[in-house]
């Protein structure tokens, strides 16, 4: 009995982790066909969101280096916010808040007005 309980326990276990190895590669192939090959996915630590971006370099075209960005449900495998940015960055500050910094496009004589266009926090629970 006790090594029948053992195998169903194992069972079960390689059955959970084969079912999060096939939604990480859907989740990256979803975020490849977003953002491209050259994409990077940053969980958060609970592995409930994750930030993809991709960052291409300067060109005489388009001067700064530009950052397009998203971030992904992954309960829901859903892009539920989507951005894109010049000279720009994007990291998580804790759990559920990303921290995006950027060039401003536009400039305003308010110096906390510019302050905001280009730095600003986005709360992935309600998108605020």
């Amino acid at each position: 009995m006790k090594y029948s309980l053992s195998a169903i326990c194992l069972f079960i276990i390689s059955c959970s982790s084969i079912r999060n190895i096939n939604q990480s590669e859907e989740l990256v192939n979803f975020a490849r066909e977003v953002f491209g090959e050259d994409v990077t996915l940053k969980y958060n630590e609970s592995k409930t969101f994750v930030v993809c971006y991709v960052v291409k370099k300067s060109t005489p075209q388009m001067p700064g280096n530009h950052l397009k960005f998203g971030i992904i449900d992954v309960a829901k495998n859903k892009l539920i916010y989507q951005d894109a940015k010049r000279d720009g960055s994007v990291e998580w500050v804790d759990e559920f808040n990303v921290q995006i910094k950027a060039k401003s496009e536009v400039f305003s004589k308010d110096d906390s007005l510019n302050k905001g266009m280009t730095d600003y926090k986005i709360d992935v629970r309600n998108l605020e």
